[in-house]
């Protein structure tokens, strides 16, 4: 699984720019998008608005997760799964004033209110967190669970971007944080067991993850249904070297294996 992360340590940003990208005013996305302040993320000006990480590619199956320093009594904040530019996706968002928690689907800068989970016991400084696997969401706070899943049958919002969300007039929400899962990096591969792996015409080669504007951890080696075990990973910033020699077993469903004379598109992911 990689994991993009971003803690906001860096220069001011107004809007925040690569990898991130902020919605356009559509519909209630009325905002003008989210800044750094001082090392940690607000709105800018008042409204409701998000930014995407779209400079990177994720599955459709992720996760976001932020945490909220601070915020104003009656403001909402929190992330979006599955979203695009053009004002759709999934958004998770915290009102502070009577605790819950709100699902809503955007579609073209519109939002529908497709579930609520009540009293989960937040405060400043916790942590929201959202995944999605298929069309099943679940919502954690400070790690832990909070409420039933929900499953949402209408297949609106299939793939996107993960990000985060904000819906206030006082511009005094503080978030912090960003932890994203579900990131994608492909390359080509063939000749695939667990002995011999070929990347890029070379066997046992070293296979470098490059790109990357944040730091990422936990790699997995997928091809098609398969996992494989990887260890030996240096680096750090922005590229990221296995050694295929360190490949180590096979660590989910073997069947077709070894694969042999074709290529394959692998997910680090």
């Amino acid at each position: 699984m990689a994991t993009f992360t971003d803690n906001f340590n860096r220069a001011n940003e107004n809007p925040i720019t690569t990898p991130w990208e902020s919605m356009p005013a559509i519909g209630f996305f009325s905002g003008a998008g989210l800044q750094i302040v001082t090392n940690q993320l607000e709105m800018v000006g008042g409204g409701s608005s998000a930014s995407l990480v779209t400079g990177e590619s994720f599955d459709n199956d992720q996760s976001a997760e932020i945490q909220i320093v601070a915020f104003d009594l009656f403001s909402k904040a929190g992330v979006m799964l599955r979203g695009n530019t053009s004002g759709n996706g999934y958004i998770i968002e915290l009102q502070k004033s009577i605790d819950d928690v709100f699902l809503r689907s955007a579609s073209g800068g519109t939002g529908t209110l497709l579930n609520t989970w009540n009293n989960v016991g937040f405060s400043e400084g916790s942590t929201l967190k959202a995944d999605i696997v298929g069309n099943v969401i679940r919502i954690f706070v400070n790690g832990v669970q909070a409420g039933a899943d929900y499953t949402d049958t209408s297949s609106l919002h299939t793939s996107g971007a993960v990000g985060v969300y904000i819906d206030t007039n006082q511009q005094r929400e503080t978030l912090d944080n960003f932890v994203a899962e579900g990131m994608i990096v492909s390359s080509s591969i063939t000749d695939v067991d667990t002995n011999n792996i070929v990347v890029d015409g070379q066997q046992n080669a070293t296979l470098t993850v490059a790109g990357f504007g944040n730091n990422i951890n936990a790699l997995d080696l997928r091809v098609g249904s398969d996992t494989l075990a990887l260890t030996g990973l240096t680096g750090s910033g922005t590229s990221y070297t296995f050694d295929m020699n360190d490949v180590t077993a096979i660590t989910t469903a073997t069947a077709g294996l070894p694969l042999s004379s074709a290529t394959y598109q692998n997910e680090i992911v």
